[in-house]
């Protein structure tokens, strides 16, 4: 007896009632995707907060350059504020 699987139903030979018998279908397993989303989702969020801190940095830089003039050595006058003329 040769059965033949198509779209997930079997039909038996011609010489025999012909039976659909109809099999469960594997389910696709969402946990996969939902990992691959949440992967996704770190790396954006990783991404986000590299370029608010670069931000943030940048900002600091700039305060503090304006707050001290550096000397050639680049010593800050020992931590005393100068300020420009």
């Amino acid at each position: 007896m040769k059965r033949k699987k198509r779209n997930g139903i079997i039909n038996k030979k011609k010489g025999e009632e012909k039976k659909n018998v109809i099999i469960k279908k594997k389910k696709k397993r969402l946990w996969k995707k939902k990992k691959v989303k949440k992967e996704k989702e770190k790396f954006n969020n990783e991404k986000d907060n590299k370029e608010k801190s670069n931000k943030k940095m940048k900002n600091e830089r700039q305060r503090l350059d304006q707050r001290f003039r550096f000397n050639i050595n680049g010593d800050c006058n020992n931590g005393i504020q100068q300020q420009s003329n």
